[in-house]
């Protein structure tokens, strides 16, 4: 009898001593879990064309060239192109009030926008093409991949306009097929920008009173994205294949901004001392009571 209470005491402190060994891996292997976990978040940085009145940022490619639209002195909108600190105007031959939009910019610094406020167009060197969805009164070509896929909005009816369920529509266009975009549950949707990883930004409205926040979609996901400076409308409008994104926001003042978003790292917090104890006690402790109905089994 004491020789099997010995046996089954050495085979306790073995076990204990494996228990123990494996509660510090673990423990190990979970810290190093949880430091390793990051949050995204992005850095803001305000863009204004100089002496315009309002300025939009909606599209950027992987060498960081933006290209949006603003409203000059007079309150004529149109399209720039940003290139460092330099600001190219781009204005489309024969627009209705000389209005332009540039919306979106691919690597190969092919540029999609709008015009006269009812087309879309593909800009490639000096070479302008319209973009119309078939039936549609409005369309907006957003934004362009290296692909050449282009993401869009178009109206059906006869006002652009975000009030009511299906007035405004999102479109993906690869080659000549047109693919509708909708964020789930949306009162309507902007389709703005894509990437090469088909990533694709914009803006939405879950109901007619409702802000307007801005969306990343990956993968069938979608994120919300809103500048904290936006009071009630953010549009996020172009990404790269970085993960940059511009958009624009109204401040408090009711002053429209551009903003560049640049995704960053943000490291967890490490668990604190106290909490790794803690952790351990209640490995050791769950352990302990197998052990102890092990060690009578054998009895």
């Amino acid at each position: 009898m004491k020789i099997r209470t010995l046996s089954t005491n050495l085979v306790s402190r073995r076990t204990l001593k494996v228990i123990i060994t494996s509660s510090i891996s673990v423990i190990t292997i979970m810290l190093g879990t949880v430091a390793e976990a990051e949050a995204a978040s992005f850095q803001f940085t305000t863009i204004d064309v100089p002496g315009a009145d309002s300025t939009y940022a909606n599209g950027i490619n992987d060498a960081g060239d933006i290209v949006g639209d603003f409203n000059d002195g007079s309150g004529t909108p149109h399209g720039y192109l940003k290139q460092g600190s330099s600001f190219t105007t781009i204005d489309v031959p024969g627009a209705v009030s000389n209005y332009a939009s540039a919306n979106g910019i691919n690597n190969a610094d092919d540029i999609v926008g709008s015009f006269s406020d009812t087309h879309g167009y593909l800009k490639q060197g000096s070479s302008f093409t319209t973009i119309d969805v078939p039936g549609a009164s409005y369309t907006y070509a957003n934004g362009i991949n290296d692909a050449g896929n282009i993401v869009g909005s178009y109206l059906p009816g006869l006002t652009f306009r975000c009030a009511s369920q299906g007035s405004a529509q999102s479109f993906l266009i690869q080659g000549s097929s047109f693919i509708n975009i909708d964020v789930p549950g949306a009162n309507c949707t902007y389709a703005n920008g894509i990437n090469n990883a088909g990533d694709v930004v914009g803006s939405f409205r879950g109901n007619p009173y409702s802000p307007i926040d801005g969306y990343l979609e990956q993968g069938g996901s979608f994120t919300t994205i809103d500048d904290p400076r936006g009071v009630y409308y953010t549009s996020a409008e172009g990404i790269n294949n970085a993960g940059d994104i511009v958009g624009y926001f109204y401040d408090g003042s009711g002053t429209l901004h551009g903003f560049l978003a640049t995704p960053i790292t943000i490291p967890e917090p490490p668990m604190t001392s106290g909490a790794v104890v803690a952790l351990l006690g209640g490995y050791l402790l769950l352990h302990k009571r197998k052990l102890t109905l092990f060690c009578r089994q054998r009895r």
